[in-house]
């Protein structure tokens, strides 16, 4: 395990036992097998019958890539500001996804307005508050990979 990597796995431990917040979307980013990165349409459409995967059951998926190792460290570390942000900031009023991850059992959107984070598990949906790192940091991995952006 490289020193990077054991440093991020630290606070990650640390923000575990100091705030109570579940540790397992850090390690499946960062360690899982697979993890994928999506451009999404910002309009919830739970009703729209139309074919086509989804996130969190209700924002379709654009365009998709891979995330390399680079890309893993960077989300990771903009999730943990914004889980971070949670406990000193308030809670944002809107939601406008236009990108998303998924990982072993987490799908995940973030609001490009105010970095606001909804994460979907097996165990059902958790909002965390604004993350000031959100939005650009997840716009830089999707300009690396040249993905689609949604139309509006």
């Amino acid at each position: 395990m490289t020193r990077r990597k054991k440093i991020i796995l630290g606070l990650i431990c640390a923000k575990t036992f100091l705030f109570g917040s579940s540790p397992f979307l850090y390690l499946a980013l960062l360690f899982g097998p697979q993890a994928q990165f999506f451009s999404i349409d910002p309009w919830p459409r739970t009703q729209d019958q139309t074919p086509g995967r989804r996130i969190g059951g209700q924002y379709r998926i654009i365009d998709e890539a891979p995330l390399d190792p680079l890309d893993r460290v960077a989300l990771a570390g903009a999730l943990f500001i914004g889980d971070l942000s949670d406990l000193i900031i308030f809670h944002a009023a809107c939601f406008d996804p236009r990108h998303a991850l998924r990982v072993t059992g987490f799908d995940v959107a973030v609001c490009v307005h105010c970095g606001g984070i909804v994460r979907w598990s097996i165990t059902g949906e958790s909002y965390t508050g604004i993350g000031p790192l959100g939005g650009p940091v997840w716009e830089w991995v999707r300009k690396r990979h040249n993905l689609k952006p949604p139309d509006h």
